[in-house]
């Protein structure tokens, strides 16, 4: 599963295939189904840290065939804000336990 890869590799995967990060959350027949229907083509993978913790993975779609070259600084910066807004959260979610 390319989720797992790219955090445990901890590197941006492309892929055209909406299959390859949802299996086997989901089978191969019900994702291809969805794929269609949304229209989905190209699919990046961010995996998703913060002070060299993961806190998981995030995926961009288009429509379209691409490499997502003209939208990669954008989508780091979106992902790293992403993790930031996820740790915050986990830590604000601690400090009301106490």
């Amino acid at each position: 599963n390319l989720l797992v890869r790219a955090i445990r590799q901890r590197r941006v995967f492309l892929t055209p295939y909406t299959y390859e990060y949802t299996v086997p959350a989901l089978t191969k027949e019900t994702v291809d189904t969805l794929q269609a229907l949304t229209g989905a083509r190209s699919n990046i993978i961010y995996p998703l840290y913060v002070d060299n913790t993961p806190l998981g993975a995030v995926v961009y779609t288009k429509k379209t065939d691409d490499d997502f070259r003209k939208e990669r600084d954008l989508l780091d910066f979106i992902s790293k804000t992403i993790a930031i807004a996820i740790r915050n959260a986990q830590l604000f979610e601690r400090m009301k336990v106490k």
